[in-house]
Formats: structure tokens, C-alpha cells, sequence
């Protein structure tokens, strides 16, 4: 029995949920293969009947295979060897269904049947409906198989490339093969006058890669059935068409489901697994005492079409041209599919982050109306102030000091009047007194409001202050004008002269200065101010007990006019004082 290659499986598979009673005899199933176990698409029919059949009977099941390996073994004689020992073999254990897988193993069973299986009930699973005999299904059996429709083929590979001049079948040269080149050359007829047709069967599957290694263009491949080589090289049909994709320089296509992957563009798909899940289901009904002959014949139609959008790609065939209700595969993702949850979580922080930027630039332009309109109030308000103090300085130089003087004058005469001596020297000391008191009234209105400053300029103001301060305080204070200015505006002015005046009055009062000095310079547009005094200086970083109200106000005018202040100082090193301030500014 060398030239039979058989292969006895005994499955005992518990059932998942309502087991028989213990000791009860299990079903008895017998597999026959048409072709050893490394021959899809037969592999993946049979791996779906098993696996469905035992996970679905609930009963104990008991499988046995065989392998007739047709392919490989067509002679008559070593048919009869292997009746013989099937023969032997069913006097020991006889199944209470066969189920031969396969064209060349239905054919097998039906002609050998009445030898083997007079009693038992057969159920031909995968069978080409046409190979079929017409009177195999008269007697206690069943079928479940597909019927290809060849013409379906061609029509498949001219929607996919309408250009296609020359269609290349590679197919082997088993028995079962040479009956599906012949069956192909009359199914593809119709389109002999489209399309030629050649059939790649006759060399070993070396040459056959060579000759796909070199087609002209327009050309496509057909992968129908691929087993056994001229040569007789026994070949894994999956496995062939990986190395047939690699080679070849054209689009190729097959009729089986599990094929799409590997290489095939696709279409109408005959789908090995799911014949194979029916047939388990047919044989369920059969075991469980339902009539073979009363089920009827199941013909497992091809799945819609489906493509590889891989192969679509590679070969440029356009997506407009497939069939209505087509499903493309193996799609590769965008850039989109393949990041969205970066991209989203990327939409999210941007989001976030616009949403935040929103709200800060919403508050900064609150903030800076808020300024603005502070700015604004602090300008009004010291204009207010520095007009209130304009017209306290005109009333106590235009009205107080004159009635001051007015009295000194009236003094004046009562003393000469007098003739007590006594009498004339009082008078004389409320005259001397209220001179000195108009003297402090003039000089409280200059420091109200300085008239040279309206009359003659900033600069002759400044140098007057320094001369007053100097006399007034005995600190001598240098006035330095660096470069010439001429007119400033009032607003400018006033805001400089009152930071000179604040400035000096803080060294007489906190300095223990023994000397100053007041420079004036034209800087990026506008009046540089410094005060520089040799005192005992101080820490500008460090928050003092009480708040400056001199320093505030300076730094109040000079921003009220978009300006700056800088104070730089050290403990024992001095103080300077240094406001700018541009000479676009407002009039206050």
C-alpha cells in the first residue's frame, strides 16, 4: 500500500453542553480527502467541517481521514488496492456518515459506493456541481458544493482591466485539473473574440514562473487550481500563488475567497470555509436522524465581489470601475486612520490652547482699557490738580499778597502817625511781620504754581529751582542742559518740572546729601530728566514701612504721558532719578 498515502485521525471531542449518557457510542464520521492535507482550498473546507461539526453536534464525535491523494495516484489498479483496503478496514468500524471532500474523492465514494457504503449515508461536500453523477443523491445522500460559473471569471478580469488582451491560465496537470482546462476552454469561448487565452499547464512550475516573469502588456493571470505540475511536483496551491504574485509582472486573479491576501485582485469568490461550515450543518441534521434525501441540495453561491485594494493600487485599477456593492480589503490607513488619536488629542491641546489665548488676549484688552482709562483719569485728575493749584498761586499772588501789602503799607503810615515811642515800634514789628508773611505767600504761590515756567520755558524753570533750592536748602544743585531745547509742550513741562521739584525735595528731607544736580537731554524722541544727588541712597528693591506718596506721584505723571521712570540707588552710594518722556505728549 506504499502508493496509497493514508492518514487515520481519531477525534474524541467532549460536548460543549448536553453529553450523552455515559457509555453511549459516539457518532461515527469518515472524512475522505481528495488530495493529501496541504491542498487548499480542500484544507480550509474540511478544517471548518470538523471544527463545526464537533463544536455544534453536542455529542461525542469520532473522525476518521482518509487521503486518496488523487492527485498524485490516477491509475486504476491502485484504486482497487485502496476499495480493497477500505474494504478491510470498514469490517472492524463502520461510520454512520461519510463525507468525502473534494471532486476527485466524491467521485471516488459515488462510483465505489455500492462496494463500501451500500448502507451508510453520504454527504458530498465541495463538489463541482457538475461533476456530480446525475444518480449519486437518488439514495440516502446529500450535497453541499458550488457551482463555478467559468464565463463570471472572464468577466471579472475585463471589468477589472477592459484593456486586457491576453489572459494567462496557470493551472496543474492532475486529473482533476486537465478536466478544468478543458471545461475552461468552452466556458471562455464567448470571448475568444476579445481576449486570447493561454494555458500555462504543460511545463514545470519553474517555467511557469518564468513565463509570468515576462508577459506582454495587457496581459492577466488566472490561478484556477494549482496541485500537481507537469513534472509531478506535488505543490501547496497558497504558497504557489505567493511566488507566482512575486514574479510576475501583470494583475492575477482566482476564484477562491482565502486567496484574496495573497496575492489575487479579486471579484466573485467562491468561499471554501463556508461550504464547509454548511456541509457541518448538514451532516448536525443527519446525525441527529434526519433523512439525507429529504434535505436538498445546497449550492454555497460566490460572495460579493471583493478586491484587495493593495492590488488595486499596484496595478492602477481604479475603484470607479468595480461592481455596485463591491468591498475593498486590506486597505491601508490614511494618515488620518493611522494618527486620529494623535490628531485628536492634538485638536484638543490646540483647543485648549486657543481657548486660553482667547481669554488672554480678551483680559489683556480688558486690561489695557482698564489702563487706558486709568491713564486717562490720572491725566484728568492732575490736570484738575495742577489747574487748582494755578488758581490757588493767582489768588494768593493777586489778592492775598496784595492786601498783605496793603497792610504793611497802612503799618507803615500808623507808625509815622505815632508819636509814642513805644507804640511806634509795636506798629513797626506788625509792619516788619506782615511783609515777611506776604514774602511766604509769594513764595508758597511760585511752588503752587511756577509763573517762569509759563513765562520763560522749562528750562530757565528748572535752572530757577535749582537756584532756589540751592539758597533755600544750602545744598548746592548744578543745572545742566545737554543739548538746546526749544519749545516743549505745557503738558511736558509741568510733568518734568514737578519730578525736578519732588526729586530735590526728597534729598533735602532723606538724602544728607552734600551736593545735587538736575541734567536735561533730547533721547529717542523725547526729554531725558536726571536728578543725581551724593547721599546715602537706598534700596529700591526692598518695600519701605510707609508708602512713598513723592515717588507715586512722579511715576504717575511720567506714565500718564507714556513716559518712564527709573530710580537707580544703592545704600552710601547715592540716588538717581530718571524720567523720559516723549515730546508727542498731551498737554496737561
Amino acid at each position: 500500500m506504499r502508493y496509497w498515502r493514508v492518514t487515520w485521525v481519531t477525534v474524541m471531542w467532549a460536548g460543549l453542553t448536553l453529553l450523552p449518557a455515559l457509555g453511549a457510542s459516539p457518532k461515527r464520521v469518515l472524512i475522505v480527502h481528495s488530495f493529501s492535507s496541504t491542498a487548499p482550498p480542500f484544507t480550509t473546507l474540511s478544517t471548518a467541517f470538523e471544527s463545526t461539526l464537533t463544536e455544534d453536534l453536542g455529542e461525542q464525535v469520532d473522525l476518521d481521514e482518509v487521503s486518496l491523494d488523487m492527485a498524485r495516484y490516477a491509475q486504476p489498479e491502485m484504486e482497487d488496492a485502496f476499495v480493497e483496503f477500505l474494504h478491510h478496514r470498514l469490517t472492524k468500524w463502520q461510520p454512520d456518515l461519510v463525507v468525502p471532500i473534494g471532486s476527485p474523492a466524491g467521485r471516488f465514494v459515488a462510483q465505489y459506493r455500492a462496494q463500501l457504503f451500500p448502507q451508510t449515508c453520504v454527504l458530498y461536500s465541495g463538489m463541482e456541481q457538475r461533476l456530480l453523477p446525475p444518480d449519486a443523491l437518488q439514495t440516502n445522500a446529500a450535497y453541499v458544493g458550488q457551482s463555478i460559473d467559468l464565463p463570471g471569471l472572464a468577466e471579472d478580469i475585463l471589468r477589472l482591466a477592459p484593456h486586457t488582451t491576453n489572459v494567462v491560465v496557470v493551472i496543474g496537470a492532475s486529473a482533476i485539473e486537465r478536466f478544468w482546462t478543458a471545461a475552461m476552454r468552452r466556458g471562455f469561448e464567448p470571448f475568444t473574440n476579445l481576449v486570447s487565452f493561454t494555458y500555462v499547464n504543460d511545463v514545470p512550475f519553474d517555467r511557469m514562473l518564468e513565463y509570468v516573469a515576462k508577459l506582454p502588456p495587457r496581459s492577466f493571470v488566472l490561478l484556477p487550481l494549482l496541485v500537481r505540475d507537469v513534472s509531478g511536483v506535488t505543490l501547496n496551491q497558497d504558497n504557489a500563488l505567493r511566488r507566482l504574485h512575486a514574479a510576475a509582472n501583470a494583475p492575477i486573479n482566482g476564484i477562491w475567497h482565502h486567496q484574496l491576501g495573497l496575492g489575487i485582485v479579486g471579484g466573485r469568490l467562491y468561499d471554501a470555509e463556508t461550504i464547509g461550515v454548511e456541509s457541518a450543518r448538514v451532516a448536525i441534521r443527519i446525525l441527529r436522524g434526519e433523512p439525507a434525501s429529504s434535505i436538498p441540495p445546497q449550492i454555497v453561491p460566490p460572495s460579493r465581489p471583493r478586491y484587495d485594494w493593495r492590488e488595486l493600487q499596484r496595478w492602477k485599477i481604479s475603484e470607479d470601475g468595480l461592481p455596485p456593492g463591491s468591498k475593498v480589503l486590506f486597505r491601508e490607513p490614511t494618515v488620518w486612520g493611522r494618527y486620529r488619536e494623535w490628531f485628536i488629542a492634538g485638536m484638543l491641546v490646540c483647543g485648549l490652547q486657543a481657548l486660553l489665548i482667547i481669554t488672554l488676549s480678551v483680559n489683556r484688552m480688558k486690561r489695557l482699557r482698564a489702563e487706558m482709562a486709568a491713564r486717562d483719569f490720572g491725566g484728568r485728575l492732575i490736570k484738575a490738580h495742577e489747574e487748582e493749584r494755578a488758581r490757588l498761586a493767582r489768588e494768593l499772588h493777586d489778592d492775598v499778597t496784595q492786601r498783605l501789602a496793603m497792610l504793611a503799607i497802612d503799618a507803615g503810615l500808623a507808625e509815622r502817625a505815632l508819636s509814642n515811642r513805644s507804640q511806634a515800634e509795636a506798629i513797626r514789628g506788625l509792619r516788619d511781620g506782615l511783609g515777611r508773611l506776604s514774602e511766604d505767600v509769594h513764595a508758597l504761590s511760585y511752588q503752587l504754581h511756577p509763573s517762569i515756567l509759563e513765562d520763560l520755558g522749562l528750562v530757565d524753570a528748572l535752572r530757577a529751582e535749582c537756584e532756589n533750592f540751592s539758597r533755600r536748602e544750602s545744598i548746592p544743585a548744578e543745572f545742566k542742559l545737554v543739548d538746546s531745547v526749544a519749545t516743549v509742550p505745557n503738558g511736558v513741562a509741568i510733568c518734568l518740572y514737578r519730578v525736578t521739584q519732588e526729586a530735590l525735595r526728597n534729598v533735602a528731607r532723606h538724602a544728607g546729601a552734600r551736593a545735587a544736580e538736575v541734567s536735561l537731554e533730547r533721547e529717542n524722541g523725547g526729554l531725558h530728566l536726571a536728578v543725581w544727588d551724593d547721599g546715602s541712597g537706598f534700596d529700591p528693591t526692598v518695600e519701605r514701612g510707609h508708602p512713598s506718596l513723592g515717588l507715586a506721584s512722579m511715576r504717575e505723571r511720567v506714565r500718564v504721558l507714556g513716559g518712564e521712570l527709573r530710580i537707580d540707588s544703592a545704600p552710601g552710594r547715592g540716588t538717581v532719578i530718571m524720567a523720559w518722556v516723549p515730546l508727542n505728549g498731551e498737554s496737561t
